[in-house]
């Protein structure tokens, strides 16, 4: 009698298809542990009836015949001739490798280089095959004045050289309705003019562009009932539109890793992350839903916020944790207008750039680690009026340099005054000169309402990207960490010995740490209660001991409260003491950074590789908007800041969460610390952050930061709340007793 196939017998040899990339494999594989007991001619057999299970059995060969005859092929043709995702391409090409034959992905193209020799078989190094990137843009607004089409092109160039599999757009892509009374800043006012620009002048690559409609968009829905999503989507194969304001992604195998991605409209909070901060939390709650469960959300990405913001994760990865996730800001790509800059609102400052986002996949489906987020800053590369023709007939030699001279002026509104002035003529001469200049076909209107006159330059046909080595003149890798408070009972000093290898591992150019090294003593009331080492010998006798030697240099500086507390009872600089005998008894590569009375400050900056860091530790409590703190602090600095001389980089203790900005041109982090709840932060309703920070940073030749890359690292918690289980007893009454 023939055995039925049960549904979970099915289920299982399916996933065991899916694992193998031959007959032969699948063979090996469920030959000591597929459940349904079964001979492997009844196993084939059931699989031949389902063809779909093993139509990737043949890729390999498909794959090398594909490159032979062909040659180099993009990551796109080859995913749509074999009929698989782009990130399956890359395990196709490992199997090949462990055959000889070297094939190189690179730039998002695959080539055969070379095919294995049969008396010396070669091995070729595995590559990731479980990275997924993703370039996220956002707000570029094309039609309005200050829209940056340059910078968009040189995003998905930056994003092609990387390797992306697809692009996020999260809103804003057109304009929008000009409102009234600002209908001068938009050179396209429209609908259909908006539309029709988009879909020529929006980027072509190898990969596809997904996007949502912003309150830009909306805005053309609202009046005339048209969705230029939809639109766009239909007039370009490699667009597709998801949806409005609000879509998740499922991405990577299985569909397992979702992310939420979102436009926060138009206008703001001051504090740049309370918007964020805000989407998030009403995506969290203690429900684990029956009927429309998934997968937890990993990740949240908001445009509109006009800068850029990194809040990741509190905890490591864990299937159980269903509300802990990533926050990231996308910054625009359009200046900000004439009326948003004289605007009242505080905090307008914008971030022009984008991020390419790499998720590491486990081979279930699940990530492995916190996504990379890589952020480019090209805020000082803008161009004004980045839609008009910047030759426009310039290089015509039949004008005059003269002719040429005036045009060049011209490319900004002028008086006839100011026009005569500069080029030391008369005004009568200027209007002889313009009238030649409409004669041979240029536009130079006289505009009554300012009494001057500009040059109307027909729009630019085509963009070209900036070339991104200018970009990179020099970078720094560092690993900061904060508020160790060595001495305390809820201290994690096995935390300092795992960030020092994971330095080591990551070839960092130097570890910081922002203050609060050490419990100190006597800085608050009841605090001797909570102390395992008492006093300055015995806390820093403790440091002395757990501290690891690495041949990585080390910064460190005071806190504000607690072991400032020694100088301020005895005049015992306590960290400036540890850093000398762990130099001269240990062999430690450490430093403490002195302020100008030679004890160790709350802050001191440190030149890496041409970059400059600083190290800070405030006073103060948490305020509920992580960014505003380092808000405060960018807007202190940038006006008495002198560009070319110093840190743009800003490493923040003593708050205990772990935060990243990027705000006119500054770059502030909040660090967390290596000290689990105590009761003083309890009492206050906080909860610590227990991480560190690995940063990479470029800079350009102008020192300005083009390109951040923060790494959040979570370290799980061990204090855990004793929970009392309820019991009913009995109580005898004193009758009873009697």
């Amino acid at each position: 009698m023939r055995k039925i196939w049960t549904p979970e017998e099915l289920s299982e040899l399916q996933e065991f298809c899916k694992a193998s990339r031959s007959f032969p494999e699948l063979k090996e594989k469920i030959k000591d542990t597929f459940n349904g007991g079964r001979s492997w001619l009844a196993v084939r057999g059931k699989v031949y009836q389902n063809k779909n299970w093993f139509s990737h059995f043949a890729n390999e060969d498909k794959l090398l015949n594909f490159l032979k005859q062909n040659g180099q092929k993009s990551l796109k043709e080859i995913s749509a001739f074999l009929d698989i995702p782009k990130e399956e391409v890359y395990p196709l090409r490992d199997a090949l490798a462990e055959k000889g034959y070297d094939i190189e992905i690179k730039d998002s193209h695959v080539l055969l280089k070379s095919e294995p020799i049969d008396a010396k078989p070669v091995k070729i190094p595995k590559i990731t095959s479980n990275v997924v990137k993703v370039l996220v843009l956002s707000d570029l607004c094309f039609g309005i004045e200050t829209q940056q089409p340059t910078l968009v092109e040189t995003a998905y160039k930056i994003g092609e050289e990387a390797g992306v599999f697809f692009a996020i757009i999260c809103g804003n892509i057109v304009a929008g309705k000009p409102p009234k009374g600002k209908e001068e800043e938009y050179f396209l006012q429209t609908y259909e003019e908006q539309l029709q620009y988009a879909i020529k002048h929006l980027p072509k690559a190898s990969f596809k562009t997904t996007f949502i409609n912003g309150p830009r968009e909306m805005s053309w829905l609202k009046a005339t009932g048209e969705n230029i999503g939809k639109e766009l989507a239909k007039a370009r194969e490699d667009l597709s539109y998801k949806d409005d304001l609000k879509a998740n992604f499922h991405i990577g195998k299985k569909d397992k890793t979702i992310i939420a991605v979102m436009h926060a409209g138009e206008s703001s909070a001051y504090t740049k992350s309370y918007t964020l901060q805000g989407i998030a939390e009403n995506l969290q709650e203690a429900e684990r839903y029956v009927f429309e469960h998934s997968e937890p959300l990993q990740m949240v990405i908001i445009g509109g916020a006009h800068t850029i913001i990194r809040d990741p994760r509190r905890l490591p990865i864990k299937k159980t944790r269903i509300n802990d996730f990533c926050k990231v800001a996308i910054p625009s790509l359009y200046r900000v207008t004439k009326s948003q800059a004289v605007s009242k609102r505080r905090g307008g400052s914008p971030v022009l750039g984008f991020a390419i986002i790499s998720f590491e996949f486990k081979d279930d489906g699940c990530l492995k680690s916190l996504p990379i987020c890589e952020f480019y800053n090209m805020t000082s590369y803008f161009k004004d009026n980045d839609f008009e023709d910047s030759d426009s007939g310039l290089s015509d030699k039949n004008l005059t340099e003269q002719e040429k001279n005036l045009l060049l002026l011209l490319k900004k509104l002028r008086r006839l005054g100011a026009l005569a002035r500069i080029m030391n003529i008369s005004e009568e001469h200027i209007m002889e000169i313009i009238k030649n200049l409409e004669g041979k076909g240029f536009t130079v209107p006289f505009e009554e309402a300012s009494k001057s006159y500009r040059w109307l330059r027909p729009l630019k046909d085509e963009f070209k990207p900036i070339d991104a080595k200018q970009f990179c003149v020099k970078s720094a890798k560092v690993l900061s960490f904060s508020d160790t408070h060595l001495g305390h009972k809820h201290e994690r000093p096995d935390l300092i010995k795992k960030v020092y290898e994971i330095a080591e591992e990551e070839k960092v150019d130097a570890v910081f740490h922002s203050g609060d090294v050490f419990e100190g003593e006597g800085a608050f009331k009841g605090q001797s209660r909570e102390l395992i080492y008492g006093g300055a010998d015995e806390q820093m006798n403790h440091g002395l001991e757990i501290w690891p030697i690495s041949k990585i240099p080390t910064y460190i500086i005071r806190g504000s409260s607690h072991e400032k507390a020694f100088i301020d009872q005895c005049g015992h600089d306590i960290v400036n003491i540890f850093a000398r005998l762990a130099r001269s008894e240990r062999g430690v590569n450490i430093t403490a950074l002195l302020d100008d009375e030679r004890i160790t400050g709350s802050r001191g900056v440190v030149d890496v590789k041409g970059i400059k860091f600083c190290l800070d530790h405030p006073s103060g409590g948490i305020p509920y908007g992580k960014s505003y703190r380092p808000q405060k602090l960018i807007e202190n600095i940038v006006s008495e800041m002198e560009l070319a001389s110093e840190a743009k980089i800003w490493l923040l203790g003593h708050l205990h969460v772990a935060f990243c900005m990027l705000y006119k041109g500054v770059v502030g982090f909040l660090v967390p610390c290596f000290e689990e709840k105590t009761n003083y932060i309890e009492a206050k309703g906080y909860t610590p952050w227990l991480g560190c920070w690995i940063i990479e940073v470029e800079m350009d030749q102008f020192e300005n930061i083009t390109k951040i890359v923060p790494r959040y690292v979570p370290f799980e918690s061990k204090k855990q709340h004793k929970i009392y289980k309820a019991e009913i007893v009995q109580i005898a009454s004193r009758a009873e007793h009697e």
